[in-house]
């Protein structure tokens, strides 16, 4: 396990499953506005980028369980930002 940490390819597989669910929770999170506020148009885009990232961070979860932490963690700053970005 060590040794697979110190892969330069495992790091950036991380770094791109924390962004991957950041933007996928960021677009939930829209989506869920969007809905609410009747928006379809809206609601049909970050519906459809939601399924396209979530079917991309899938594939990379499911060829390496390790990469559930740093899903988590950009699940948690995705929705955050949606949130803080919502109230302006």
């Amino acid at each position: 396990m060590l040794a697979k940490l110190l892969t330069e390819s495992f790091w950036l597989t991380a770094i791109a499953m924390f962004f991957g669910s950041m933007l996928l929770e960021f677009f939930w999170t829209r989506t869920v506005a969007a809905v609410s506020g009747n928006n379809a148009k809206l609601a049909a885009l970050n519906s459809g980028m939601y399924m396209f990232l979530g079917a991309v961070t899938t594939v990379g979860y499911v060829s390496d369980p390790y990469m559930i932490i740093p899903m988590v963690l950009g699940a948690g700053c995705g929705t955050y930002i949606a949130m803080v970005l919502k109230k302006k």
